[in-house]
């Protein structure tokens, strides 16, 4: 807001002004008498203007406090008429809220309840399939139980089996074994048997080469003759003729090897190497007596066919 002119500032500003101007007095002074004149009116406008410038502050002052008193009416107005839609809507709002609440309780007691429907019978199924489930696991246990009993006494009874048999074969081995030692002892004695009579066979053959020279020698001047009791107990069937089967055939005596053609004997001799290793191997299976079927064999295997005295 502008302040009031100082004069003597006034007067020092014309004074300073004159001087740089270089005016004279009068001019001065008519001048000094004008800018008193303009600062008298400057004065006054300069009043009247403060006059119509509080005027208009006050005017201004009222305004406002009227805008202000109108303003807070307004606004209080306004407020109120804010509450109270506020509180209407929010009484529909919890109105509204309520009403959808209810509804989602409703629907979610119906949902709770078909779910609870649906659980229970998932859960009567599930049940009923772990009862079914138990029963038949419990059969197959049952079962399984059942077969691992047999299982484990055919298991047993085989292990005793297999243990019986066991006990069998070791005891056929040790019986295998003292044959194959009387075997090999047996065998060692018909091999000294046979040497025996090989060379038995072989003096008999050098004894009836003579005898039957002697007889050549004898024949031309009698008839061949034999000793009764000789011919009485040997029959002569074909040679190498098997004999019958109910009348065994028995060892040949001395007398009839010494009337035994050369070929006859030599047949007995081959008969008797056969024999043997016909025996040999039959032991081992059968277990035979070999001092008691030897001789038979090779009398049977040549076609003696002897009589009972």
């Amino acid at each position: 807001m502008p302040t009031n002119p100082d004069p003597s500032a006034a007067a020092q500003a014309l004074s300073n002004l004159n001087i740089a101007l270089g005016l004279e007095s009068s001019d001065l002074l008519s001048l000094a008498n004008a800018i008193r004149d303009l600062s008298a009116n400057l004065s006054t406008q300069y009043n009247e203007s403060q006059e119509s410038q509080k005027e208009s502050v006050s005017l201004l002052t009222r305004q406002s406090e009227q805008s202000q008193q109108l303003l807070a009416t307004s606004f209080s107005t306004t407020l109120e008429q804010l509450v109270s839609n506020f509180e209407k809507n929010n009484v529909e709002l919890i109105t509204q809220n309520e009403r959808h609440h209810n509804q989602m309780l409703d629907q979610q007691r119906l949902l709770a309840i078909e779910d609870a429907t649906r659980q229970d019978r998932n859960h009567n199924d599930i049940m009923s399939f772990l009862r079914t489930s138990h029963l038949e696991q419990v059969d197959f246990q049952r079962e399984q139980l059942h077969n691992d009993k047999k299982l484990h006494s055919d298991t047993l009874e085989a292990l005793e089996h297999q243990s019986r048999l066991m006990q069998q074969s070791t005891q056929a081995l040790k019986d295998i074994d003292n044959v194959n030692r009387a075997v090999g002892s047996r065998v060692d004695d018909i091999r000294d048997d046979f040497e025996v009579h090989r060379s038995e066979l072989r003096r008999l053959g050098d004894t009836l080469r003579e005898i039957e020279q002697r007889d050549m020698i004898r024949s031309a001047n009698s008839a061949f003759s034999v000793e009764t009791d000789d011919h009485a107990r040997i029959q002569w069937p074909s040679p190498l003729r098997t004999p019958d089967p109910d009348y065994p055939a028995l060892p040949p005596t001395v007398s009839a090897l010494k009337r035994m053609p050369e070929n006859d004997l030599l047949a007995l001799s081959s008969a008797h190497t056969s024999v043997l290793r016909a025996a040999w191997i039959d032991y081992g299976k059968r277990g035979g007596d070999l001092r008691r079927e030897l001789p038979i064999r090779i009398a049977s295997s040549v076609g003696f066919r002897l009589g009972n005295a």
